[in-house]
């Protein structure tokens, strides 16, 4: 019979995937006069077909932050995205029933201490569930402070967990 090309090629779907929301992104972030990362954080090789239901819902994390972010206003630049590694969390290995991976995602973003608050607020409303794991904020130098209020530098890694 005739094969579903997404079954047949999950790697080839998933890139089709990441162009999608790099359009998506770009879209949101010209509307708005910023930068979009060119990267989405994954890796450039083809993910082997078995790593690409995490990266997928990887990058639907990622698309989501970076929505949710641009709706805040004083998020002034998307720096940079990254897929970290999964991780088991908690009993695995008192209990390989109750077995949970979280696929965490940092995003590097640039805003006022109020918009990072807004975002923080967001995260923690999202549905589906986005759970923030670190929060990381290099102040400015004193140079860039004399002039003004200067955005943050803010890292945040921010997972979705899924149930073996």
């Amino acid at each position: 019979g005739a094969t579903n090309s997404e079954h047949a090629d999950p790697q080839l779907a998933f890139q089709e995937r990441i162009h999608a929301v790099q359009r998506t992104l770009e879209r949101l972030t010209t509307a708005r006069g910023l930068s979009i990362p060119l990267q989405l954080g994954f890796p450039k090789e083809l993910p082997p077909a078995d790593a690409v239901p995490r990266f997928l819902m990887q990058l639907g994390l990622i698309e989501g932050l970076a929505e949710l972010a641009m709706t805040v206003d004083g998020v002034s630049q998307l720096v940079s995205f990254k897929a970290e590694d999964p991780r088991s969390v908690g009993g695995a290995e008192t209990d390989p029933e109750a077995f949970v991976t979280a696929l965490p995602v940092q995003v590097h973003l640039s805003c006022s201490l109020s918009a990072l608050t807004k975002v923080l607020h967001l995260i923690d409303r999202a549905q589906p569930v986005m759970a923030l794991q670190r929060l990381q904020i290099a102040a400015p130098s004193d140079a860039a402070s004399a002039v003004g209020q200067p955005p943050l530098d803010v890292e945040l890694v921010v997972a979705r967990y899924i149930i073996k």
